[in-house]
């Protein structure tokens, strides 16, 4: 048995030593729960790393481990390793917060060291990333904007907004979600989107402080302007702010920011206040003047102008310019010529200059005129129209040898001045210094055909017709010009006895075409026809000018030539037409007495006397009418010895020439041959070559005892039948009605008479009868200035016209201009009562033969606004029953409704005809094709009309009375909603029908008693004139009845003036409502 080994250590000893050593490991070195704190390892070393390792190799799924060992890593400058550490972490779902935020952090760190380069954005991409995923995380999102706020920092911006956009939504609270819009709007305002940050920024303005608000809105108001939505930041300031009532500030921001935003309402509100806050900044009311004045608005502009008014020393000339002008639009004249004389005396303002002398001249003002005029001579600054207004001035004060020097003047300042030459030889003709006239015209380098035209008739004046002739020995090229000068020269060869130069003229107007001639020149080529005794000429012209002017006493020439031409059936026609056509025609004894010769002629010897009795108490005077009239009973001598004898014994009272025969026949065929011889005798010294004559008183003397006197005259009548030819076959038929020839000699001596009094006074009689045949055309060719008020109900409202109306007539065309104040006494249901406006109208008509056409211009007032309408027609008559016209009316009023009046514009075209079967019964219709708009032009509706009406005349004057019956429709497309405009101006939301009527269609009779037309422009009958109107009718679209009732009257005053009233009352209208009318005017009567 072998020795037992001694042993250095016993097993007890080495248990203790065993436990010993383990209690120190555990003493000295921490435990792997230690490790996993993460606040454990806070300057960690390279053995606490490699500790940690190791544990994480044995328990790799301990998250906590894992963190540790990415922070000693993170904090070792390791950030790469502790990334891949950190790896598996990132690829859970959800991701731990802690990881995530270490992750980020790590990536920052790496991102800091990295150089600029590829390495460096793929980092910055990589922390993108990262932060997406970390939006992704059912994290607070407090808590994920705390880790996304440091990205700022490191990645673009446009990502980070991304990011910050991203967590929008997650966030609940409503001061988190505007701390984040804030900060989302700076990151939008720093791109240049600043209309993006305002959208950002918008949603949030009720969640702001009230204390924060106004900033808050300021700096919305600022980004939508940035943006270019300038009406955005005017609605955001409008809601900071009250209307009225703003600070100094305030009203400046307002202001500009409703210039951007284009609102004129609101400028103009805020100009308006901030003018009104400081009445003594002339600054301020220059801007709301020119405001004013951009919109039109003159009357408002007039309260402006009297601030400025109140501090003359701080005006500018422009400032009193635009007073003046100011002035002058509303109507005070008197009240801007001060002005302009006191501007033009400073600055010598040619526009001033010129204003101050039209003012003072349609005012009045000749002193102010001629100071003004006087001082611009001086300065050589007038212009031939200056000189003559200067002149005018100086003839208006008397002072017309001073006119005349001043005439002379500018003529030498500009000698080729024709309207100075022009008034220089009209005053020198109006003073009646004729020679200065003929030189002033002789002395021309170059006469023109008008001024040889001028000469002729200062020749003429100065009793030289001989060489005014001469002086017209041309023809102008001017076809009007041309007229002239042939009714002058026609005129001088009259005086002169130049038969041969009327022949000549009368062919030269024959060769013409009869169209082509002026009214006075066909007049004058139908004397020259009668004067020549070319009867067919004359009754074609004279036919021509009845058809073109419907004057009866064209009429009465036919029937004239054409009994000179024996025309007899065609002379009863014209009978007939005359007596149908003209009222007063069987008041004239022209027609009575030629009536009686065509009964003569065809054997009704009784219905002739009656007819020959009936001219001659028209006319008890007229010779001519009683030598027929004897020759009609001398030719039935036995029926009418009576009444022949008492109308010799008239006619025997103080014969003429042309009674001689008649009278010597008549008492011849009376048996009583004494008195038969006397007139025959008193017939010897005109009738000595009239072989009939001789004859009878041959026959005669030979009777009472004379025989040898009766042989030396049958001896005369002899010699001369053998010398004269015999009767030609064409001998009027009219000379076998009488017993005497001369008949037909008396008929053209009549006309020759006529002829050579053309130019002589017309007697009483004559001149009555011009009168009433020409009434027609004084009604259109008239002088008239009427001033007048009218009230006219329009349903919800009534408008009041108050104004002026002049009409002027020369020749063919009439100018009638008219001005007025329309005002409302309502607002119905606009919104406001419209404003008081002024409204003007030219028209111009024209008559030309059988047409007439017009045309008119009207500035109305509208809703807040003007407007300009315009209008045009062409009517004509045809045939003597039949008339046609047409018309367009651009932008007239439509009458639907109240509101519509003043809303809306219509355009209207129409066709419209006549027919008159027979004197008294009138037949028309007119077609319409409507459309109306709005003032902004958008269309409401469109349609048409129709009219269809009957008028019967029961009588003709004193008083007269018509009864009508007639039928109107009016059928409208309207559109279903009104603009958005205008519904802004009605006081309750309306649909189109609310305003026009879609469906109208009426029947209705009508009566009317009227004696002269009250309120006319022209003179119609002796005063008084009145009218009485009584109309009823149904309204078949309502299936309602409907009455209407007017009443005129017009009386004179002074001289022929009239002062007239009338009203009228409608039960219903186009909508439905009655309608009222009333009109109050006087008329001026200017002359004929």
């Amino acid at each position: 048995m072998g020795r037992r080994r001694e042993s250095f250590f016993s097993l007890p000893a080495l248990i203790l030593m065993g436990a010993l050593i383990a209690l120190a490991l555990y003493l000295l070195f921490p435990r792997q729960s230690v490790f996993e704190n993460p606040g454990y390892l806070e300057k960690p070393d390279a053995l606490s790393i490699a500790y940690l390792e190791v544990l994480l190799r044995s328990d790799s799924d301990n998250e906590a481990l894992r963190l540790s060992l990415a922070r000693a890593l993170g904090a070792t400058s390791q950030p790469s390793r502790a990334s891949e550490v950190l790896a598996p972490l990132l690829e859970q779902q959800p991701i731990s917060e802690e990881a995530l935020e270490l992750h980020l952090e790590l990536l920052a760190e790496r991102l800091f060291a990295a150089p600029e380069g590829p390495d460096r954005e793929a980092l910055k991409d990589q922390l993108f990333i990262s932060a997406q995923k970390l939006v992704r995380q059912p994290f607070e999102p407090t808590r994920i904007l705390e880790l996304i706020t440091p990205m700022a920092d490191w990645m673009s911006q446009p990502r980070y907004l991304s990011l910050l956009q991203s967590t929008e939504d997650r966030l609940t609270s409503p001061q988190q979600q505007l701390q984040l819009a804030r900060e989302i709007a700076r990151l939008q305002e720093a791109e240049a989107r600043p209309g993006a940050a305002a959208d950002t920024l918008r949603p949030h303005l009720e969640t702001v402080d009230p204390a924060n608000r106004v900033d808050y809105i300021n700096n919305l108001i600022r980004l939508e302007l940035a943006s270019g939505n300038p009406e955005a930041a005017l609605a955001l300031f409008k809601q900071v702010w009250p209307v009225r009532n703003l600070s100094e500030d305030a009203l400046a921001t307002g202001i500009r920011l409703a210039r951007l935003a284009g609102s004129a309402t609101d400028e103009a509100a805020w100009v308006q206040q901030r003018a009104d806050n400081n009445p003594g900044n002339v600054e301020y009311q220059r801007e709301l003047l020119a405001f004013q004045l951009a919109a039109g608005n003159t009357a408002d502009a007039l309260n402006t102008v009297r601030r400025l008014q109140s501090a003359p020393g701080k005006l500018n000339r422009q400032d009193r310019q635009t007073i003046a002008q100011v002035l002058e639009w509303n109507n005070r004249p008197e009240q801007a010529l001060p002005v302009w004389v006191a501007l033009y005396r400073e600055t010598g303002s040619s526009q001033a200059f010129q204003r101050a002398i039209d003012l003072a001249r349609g005012l009045f003002q000749w002193d102010t005129l001629l100071e003004l005029l006087s001082a611009g001579a001086e300065q050589e600054r007038l212009q031939p129209d200056g000189y003559i207004t200067l002149a005018d001035a100086l003839i208006r004060g008397g002072q017309f040898n001073q006119a005349r020097a001043r005439l002379e003047e500018g003529r030498i300042a500009y000698p080729r001045s024709e309207a100075l030459q022009e008034r220089l030889l009209a005053l020198l003709i109006n003073l009646r210094d004729y020679p200065a006239a003929i030189g002033l015209l002789e002395k021309q380098p170059a006469i023109s055909d008008a001024d040889r035209l001028q000469l002729a008739s200062l020749y003429w004046r100065t009793r030289e017709p001989e060489r005014a002739l001469a002086v017209l020995d041309f023809e102008p090229a001017d076809p009007q010009l041309a007229d002239s000068v042939q009714a002058m020269r026609l005129q001088l060869a009259t005086t002169l006895g130049r038969t041969d130069l009327l022949r000549q003229d009368y062919d030269r107007l024959l060769a013409r075409d009869e169209s082509d001639l002026t009214p006075a020149l066909q007049e004058t080529l139908l004397n020259l026809a009668v004067l020549f005794e070319d009867y067919p000429r004359a009754l074609q012209l004279s036919q021509n000018r009845y058809q073109e002017t419907g004057d009866p006493s064209y009429l009465a020439s036919v029937a004239e030539y054409q009994l000179a031409l024996e025309q007899w059936q065609e002379l009863e026609t014209t009978l007939d037409r005359w007596q149908d056509q003209v009222p007063d025609a069987r008041q004239n004894p022209r027609y009575w007495s030629l009536l009686g010769l065509i009964q003569q002629r065809n054997g009704q010897v009784g219905a002739a006397d009656d007819a020959y009795r009936t001219a001659w108490e028209l006319a008890p005077d007229d010779e001519s009418l009683m030598i027929s009239w004897a020759w009609l009973k001398l030719a039935n001598a036995d029926r009418y010895a009576d009444s022949l004898q008492a109308l010799l014994a008239r006619l025997g009272d103080n014969p003429s020439p042309l009674a001689l025969p008649v009278l010597a026949y008549g008492h011849s065929a009376l048996g009583q041959q004494r008195q038969a011889l006397h007139w025959f005798r008193e017939g010897l010294s005109s009738k000595s070559d009239d072989p009939q004559w001789l004859l009878a008183t041959a026959n005669l003397m030979e009777q009472t005892g004379s025989p040898g006197t009766a042989a030396n005259l049958r001896e005369q009548a002899a010699a001369l039948l053998s010398e004269q030819q015999p009767t030609p076959p064409s001998r009027p038929e009219v000379a076998g009605l009488y017993n005497d020839p001369e008949n037909r000699s008396q008929l053209a001596d009549r006309y020759l008479r006529q002829i050579e009094q053309i130019n002589r006074p017309m007697v009483a009689e004559q001149s009555q009868q011009l009168t009433r045949d020409t009434v027609n055309i004084h009604q259109t060719m008239n002088r008239a200035v009427q001033m007048d008020a009218r009230w006219r109900n329009l349903g919800n409202f009534t408008v009041q016209r108050t104004g002026v109306t002049g009409q002027f007539a020369h020749d063919e065309f009439r100018w009638r201009v008219s001005a007025s104040n329309v005002k409302a006494d309502g607002a119905g249901r606009l919104n406001d009562t419209p404003d008081h406006g002024s409204e003007a109208t030219l028209t111009l008509d024209r008559r030309d033969g059988n047409s007439i056409w017009s045309l008119s211009a009207s500035h109305l007032p509208r809703y807040e606004t003007d407007d300009l309408a315009l209008a045009a027609s062409y009517n004509r008559q045809w045939t003597d029953r039949i008339g046609l016209g047409a018309g367009y009316d651009f932008q007239e009023r439509t009458t639907d409704s109240a509101e519509a009046w003043w809303l809306t514009r219509r355009n209207r075209a129409y066709l419209n005809t006549s027919y008159t079967p027979f004197s008294r019964l009138n037949l028309n219709a007119q077609v319409e094709q409507l459309t109306i708009n709005s003032l902004e032009n958008d269309r409401l509706a469109d349609g048409y009309g129709l009219d269809l009406n009957a008028t019967y005349t029961i009588f003709r004057n004193d008083p007269a009375w018509t009864v009508s019956a007639g039928y109107r429709n009016q059928q409208l497309s309207l559109e279903d909603e009104l603009p958005a405009a205008t519904l802004e101006a009605l006081d309750q939301p309306l649909a189109t029908s609310g305003l026009l009527t879609d469906e109208y269609e009426r029947i209705g009779v009508s009566t009317r008693w009227f004696h002269g037309e009250p309120h006319a422009l022209y003179r119609t009958t002796p005063s008084p004139r009145a009218f009485l109107g009584l109309d009823a009718g149904y309204v078949l679209s309502t299936l309602t009845a409907e009455v209407g009732v007017e009443l005129g009257l017009g009386w004179r005053i002074l001289g022929d003036d009239e002062l007239a009233l009338s009203g009228r009352r409608s039960s219903e209208g186009l909508d439905g409502e009655g309608r009222t009318e009333f009109n109050l005017t006087y008329t001026i009567y200017l002359g004929r």
